[in-house]
């Protein structure tokens, strides 16, 4: 039975995620981590009503975290929290599942959660059961698909599966990276008879978008990377955001990039950007990619 640790309840959500808040080994000890430990923090930073649908153990450690930036936890009960290890070495990174919370299903989603505005699944480590968008019938739902194409081995060593591209059938916006299909020629096709609107991250350098027949591309806005965990998560949340607002690719691009650069500053939750912020970057933006945008 869900647990709810709320702070404005169910009612008038704008922004639900749903997966695995999950502890990421960092320096001897662990961070935040999740595509909805981010998204629905950095929703919240930008004026929405956020809640989160989980599953974490009793010795999950940052519930303050999430009452600090205003965004209700609704928790599936759980033995044990989600923690991944992440080794990098030379920009690669080899990545270890070392516990896994319960799996989220359509039934763990309540009346009142099911009217959210915009709805992302947020998988990490195939936590979740894609028939649930049956149950948001009015929602904007954006799928970001990494977690749902991972495996791992007795070890825990974390590699890539292939998915079953039908299951994103009832999404809106998928949203992936190309490190997510890497090896995998035919995936963006393979995805377009199932989803008309679908956004690929090539980290710092640009995204490309397919959507309605027609492709876009928009390089990133240049910064000095600190660390990288997080950002592809940021640039979810703030395109559906800005998507859900005005409808327009170009603007939901722009406006995820700005975003998405202030994570990669810092470590973690050091560097969330806020509207202001996010808008003078989107104006230096303009200037500095003028001939890509006319």
């Amino acid at each position: 039975m869900e647990k709810s640790e709320s702070s404005h309840g169910e009612k008038n959500i704008e922004f639900l995620s749903i997966g695995h808040c999950c502890h990421d080994q960092y320096e001897g000890g662990h961070i935040l981590g999740g595509t909805c430990s981010y998204a629905s923090i950095v929703a919240s930073q930008l004026g929405l009503r956020a809640s989160i649908l989980t599953s974490v153990g009793p010795d999950f450690l940052f519930h303050d975290t999430f009452k600090q930036h205003g965004v209700d936890l609704h928790i599936i009960p759980s033995d044990q929290t989600t923690v991944f290890e992440n080794i990098y070495n030379q920009g690669s990174r080899t990545q270890y599942l070392l516990s896994r919370a319960s799996k989220i299903k359509s039934a763990d989603i309540s009346d009142a959660l099911s009217k959210s505005k915009i709805v992302l699944l947020g998988s990490i480590a195939d936590e979740l059961d894609f028939s649930m968008t049956e149950r948001f019938a009015d929602s904007m739902i954006c799928a970001t698909i990494q977690g749902s194409m991972r495996q791992w081995d007795d070890s825990g060593l974390v590699t890539a599966k292939a998915m079953n591209w039908s299951s994103l059938e009832g999404v809106d916006i998928a949203i992936l990276s190309v490190d997510d299909i890497k090896g995998l020629d035919d995936a963006i096709e393979c995805m377009r008879q199932y989803v008309s609107h679908i956004v690929v991250t090539e980290g710092e350098n640009e995204v490309t978008v397919y959507k309605n027949g027609k492709e876009y591309t928009y390089p990133a806005y240049p910064v000095k990377e600190v660390e990288a965990t997080g950002a592809g998560d940021v640039f979810a949340t703030a395109y559906m955001i800005e998507y859900a607002r005005s409808q327009d690719v170009s603007s939901a691009c722009i406006y995820a990039h700005c975003a998405s650069s202030f994570i990669v500053e810092g470590v973690g939750l050091q560097s969330l950007p806020t509207q202001q912020t996010i808008e003078e970057r989107m104006s230096a933006y303009r200037d500095m990619f003028f001939d890509v945008l006319r």
